[in-house]
Order: structure tokens, then C-alpha cells, then sequence
């Protein structure tokens, strides 16, 4: 970034991740803090030592169950919340980091 700090993203769809029963879930990680959605909770350093707050009002912005809202959206006739075009860029990104992982060299779309 412009102010010299960086950001560091990392995605997955498979992964170990804590056995809270947790599906999905976003992490933000700091030098001061942590900050876990979906449940929502803030780790930091407190007066009193390492705390662990739970945040409320926080919700996925994906439906709990997805085959329910698929099958709603097919019936019902409504726009999904990930569309065909949305999906498709996603699949080409996915291809183009294995065809670069093959080939040793980067793949532009």
C-alpha cells in the first residue's frame, strides 16, 4: 500500500480450521488484534490478559442453508446470489492458477 504497510489475503475451500462447527468464516488477522466473522469475535491483549469478545448483530451474507435457497431461486425465479457469470469467472481464475502451476509461468485472463 501506499503508506508502506501490506495486506496479505489467503482463500481456500479446504483447509483445517478449529472444530467449532464452523463452515465458513472470514479471519482478519492485525498486529493489535484478531477479528473472526461468522461467529463474529475480537481476540486481543486486555487489562486483565488474552480476551476473546463475542460481537453480536454480525451475519453471513450467504444463507445458512444453500440448497434450500438454490432450490427457492430455481422455483421461485429469483436472482441467486452468485450468479452464472460470477461462478464461470471464478472457474476461469481457478484454471488459469492450475495451468500456471503446470506450466511454471504466469497465466493472464
Amino acid at each position: 500500500m501506499k503508506s508502506g504497510r501490506s495486506i496479505s489475503f489467503e482463500v481456500s475451500w479446504a483447509g483445517h480450521q478449529p472444530a467449532d462447527g464452523r463452515e465458513h468464516g472470514v479471519d482478519l488477522l492485525g498486529t493489535q488484534a484478531g477479528l473472526s466473522l461468522y461467529p463474529a469475535r475480537l481476540f486481543r491483549n486486555g487489562a486483565s490478559g488474552y480476551e476473546t469478545i463475542q460481537l453480536a448483530g454480525i451475519k453471513p451474507m450467504y444463507p445458512e442453508d444453500r440448497i434450500h435457497h438454490f432450490v427457492s431461486t430455481v422455483l421461485e425465479n429469483k436472482r441467486p446470489m452468485v450468479t452464472m457469470d460470477e461462478s464461470l469467472k471464478v472457474q476461469q481464475i481457478l484454471d488459469a492458477i492450475y495451468a500456471s502451476t503446470t506450466t511454471g509461468k504466469e497465466v493472464r485472463l
